[in-house]
């Protein structure tokens, strides 16, 4: 019994408070989140938010090279390949600034405390990317024959 209570003490380190804060940023990342709609977002600084994909599924972005114009946005633009926003792909568009999206995260504990709704007036909206193919228009379908 003694060697077991002596295994235990030793298996795990204690926790310092670095270890914590370690922890807070190493959420679980993903390659890309399905969406339908966008609920709102709330900038963090000027290389993240947190995006609402339901009321309350929320995600934290990190923008490449910091959107200079994020902070003073009221409503963003976030690029979408096929009703899927993909990181390295799809960007968040802040007037005229591009800011493509390096990361997609969930919040941690305390963001989701302290940001429990998307701030109100603040508006995201879902944009397609424009390199998609077109469908070809019916007058050239059948060889010209309508």
């Amino acid at each position: 019994m003694a060697a077991l209570l002596a295994l235990s003490t030793n298996a795990a380190p204690p926790v310092t408070e670095s270890a914590e804060a370690g922890a807070v940023l190493s959420q679980p990342s993903r390659q890309q989140i399905r969406v339908s709609r966008l609920f709102g977002w709330q900038p963090l600084d000027a290389s993240s938010l947190l995006l609402w994909t339901g009321k309350e599924e929320v995600w934290r972005l990190s923008l490449a090279s910091g959107c200079k114009e994020l902070m003073r946005a009221r409503t963003i633009q976030v690029t979408t390949d096929r009703r899927h926003i993909k990181i390295g792909k799809d960007k968040v568009q802040v007037g005229e600034q591009s800011c493509a999206i390096q990361s997609l995260t969930l919040p941690d504990e305390k963001l989701k405390k302290r940001y429990s709704k998307a701030r109100k007036g603040y508006v995201a909206n879902l944009l397609p990317w424009l390199d998609a193919p077109d469908l070809e228009p019916a007058d050239t379908l059948n060889d010209g024959k309508v």
